[in-house]
């Protein structure tokens, strides 16, 4: 992207839009792919403290946010043929879902898992 920018800076009519839109596309693709590998951690994934208490909850709420980056990225790249500003609308409308989405999906994982642990404050230290 940054080549691309540069290379616009010096020909105007080089599309830094559409290269941006596959950019972001790919790098979701590979990150989508990457998420189905990643161990419990407070750094990469889909971080919510239930899904890194339990490793069942962590691997199927990745399991879906890979999938869902990986749509996500397909629907960027589709975006390109698409004129402004649907593009960026294929690439922000699902990007924008998905943090609902892994929210409650993973939630309710977690619940289904421990239910005993839903609606109780923590035990005092």
């Amino acid at each position: 992207m940054y080549t691309a920018d540069l290379a616009a800076s010096f020909n105007h009519s080089l599309p830094v839009d559409r290269i941006t839109l596959v950019s972001v596309g790919l790098m979701f693709i590979v990150l989508g792919n990457f998420m189905t590998t990643v161990k419990q951690n407070w750094t990469m994934g889909v971080r919510f403290s239930w899904t890194v208490l339990d490793d069942v909850v962590w691997r199927k709420s990745n399991r879906l946010g890979a999938s869902m980056f990986m749509l996500a990225g397909a629907l960027a790249i589709i975006g390109v043929a698409l004129p402004q500003p649907w593009g960026f609308v294929m690439l922000l409308a699902p990007v924008l879902a998905m943090l609902p989405v892994l929210y409650v999906y993973s939630f309710l994982e977690y619940k289904k898992r421990h239910p005993e642990d839903m609606g109780r404050p923590p035990a005092a230290e």
